[in-house]
């Protein structure tokens, strides 16, 4: 039988296949597989779980030091034979020499009238200033109303009975300015004829027992808080922690026969406190550095302060300030607390936990993070200088090219390079993820 032309003969049903045909098939079959575990493999590379960022932020901390201050002044008690005295200064005012300063009486009931005998002195003295005080004076007067009521409730609830009723002179002086600085009129009681009659009446059954004048000049203070003489500056320089343990807990001398207040010489003063031996070596005081102490009044008066000695020794470390101003109405107690700044450190903040550390070419770590450059994973390491809880600082670039600057300039060897930049401000910085590596693509 003739076959048809073009049409092939049909495999008998049931005749095995050829291997070339299996063999394609599996071929193909496989290079699939292949081709999605691929698919699979450069979908898990660039995958990172959890990713989280922030930007690089620039911050300045400071450390805080809390002190206790012994106050030192090169003072002088000035006797007299009165008990009784008609001051002509206001307490704390600057006098040259030979100034009249109080003349002096005696008389049975002393302590009462020399109460009475100040508080119409005092109103005396706001009565004549009333009006001349001029509006640009506003601040200081507020400011000094407002310390001078802290300083009375701080005194009073730690049991300074003297320093308080020095404080509450010092409030009913600032009311009364105040009360000048606002127009209010003067009470007809208050008027400076009235006051001065008083003053003459109270006086009128003591027995004068002459005047007393400034020997040279300096600043008078009404009261003797007994520690004039414990408190002796030329001992700063050789006072030992034991020494200053002794002053710190010290009774006031009790001053025998009349003293009508004390001298008050120079414009340095001293301040002294002691510290553990170890918590003195990590502090940053230095002999010749400035701070400034913010005392812990309500408005933060902030006094500059100079070390000027430091001595350590196993039972504790000396160290003495100097100071040259006094602000205005502040009452300076011989025990001063205050806290002061002790360093600042500025830079960038950046998280502990993203923290990476690389080896370099050289084989050396290298600390740093990883950044968001893009889409793409970047190492930049870090220069810290500060490490903190939970976060360190690092200098800032600028910082950094400027040290390296100034090192090349002055001829010194610079850093071999690994090949990687610093951190900068505004970096992207990767605080979180998984499967992080550099040039990693993030999809």
């Amino acid at each position: 039988m003739k076959l048809l032309s073009g049409v092939s003969p049909k495999k008998p049903k049931g005749a095995p296949r050829t291997p070339s045909r299996f063999l394609l098939r599996v071929g193909v079959i496989l290079l699939l597989l292949g081709l999605c575990a691929f698919a699979i493999y450069q979908l898990v590379s660039h995958m990172t779980v959890g990713l989280d960022t922030l930007r690089t932020q620039e911050i300045t901390e400071s450390s805080y030091e809390d002190l206790e201050l012994l106050i030192f002044r090169n003072e002088e008690v000035l006797p007299s034979t009165g008990d009784l005295f008609r001051y002509h200064v206001s307490d704390g005012e600057r006098v040259g020499k030979d100034d009249l300063i109080a003349s002096a009486y005696r008389s049975e009931n002393a302590e009462e009238m020399q109460a009475l005998l100040n508080l119409y002195l005092h109103r005396l003295t706001l009565a004549e200033a009333h009006g001349s005080i001029s509006l640009d004076r506003a601040d200081e007067i507020t400011r000094e109303l407002d310390l001078a009521y802290q300083n009375l409730l701080s005194l009073a609830d730690q049991g300074y009975a003297g320093m308080a009723s020095d404080a509450a002179d010092r409030m009913k002086t600032a009311l009364g300015r105040y009360a000048a600085l606002v127009g209010k009129d003067v009470p007809e009681g208050d008027q400076p004829a009235a006051l001065k009659a008083a003053i003459s009446e109270l006086l009128a059954g003591a027995l004068p027992q002459g005047e007393i004048q400034a020997e040279k000049s300096g600043y008078f203070y009404y009261e003797a808080d007994g520690y004039e003489q414990l408190f002796d500056p030329d001992m700063l320089m050789t006072m030992t922690p034991e020494a200053f343990e002794r002053l710190r807990n010290a009774e006031a001398m009790a001053y025998t026969g009349g003293v009508v207040g004390k001298m008050v010489y120079g414009s340095t003063w001293y301040a002294a406190t002691c510290l553990p031996l170890a918590e003195a070596e990590q502090s940053a005081f230095e002999v010749g550095g400035s701070y400034i102490m913010i005392c812990d009044d309500s408005v933060g008066t902030e006094i500059p302060m100079t070390v000027v000695r430091m001595e350590p020794s196993e039972e504790g470390t000396v160290i003495v300030f100097s100071a040259n101003t006094m602000p205005e109405g502040f009452s300076l107690p011989r025990l001063l607390r205050v806290e002061t700044v002790v360093e600042r450190v500025h830079g960038y903040r950046v998280p502990e936990e993203a923290l990476v550390t690389l080896t370099s070419d050289a084989g050396e770590s290298v600390t740093g993070v990883y950044i968001l450059a893009g889409n793409v994973v970047e190492f930049r390491k870090l220069s810290i200088i500060a490490e903190r809880k939970g976060y360190v600082i690092a200098a800032t670039y600028e910082e950094i090219k400027a040290a390296e600057e100034a090192q090349s300039s002055e001829g010194g060897e610079t850093q071999p390079t690994d090949g990687w930049s610093y951190l900068r401000l505004n970096d992207k910085i990767i605080t979180r993820g998984t499967g992080l590596y550099e040039g990693k693509m993030i999809s």
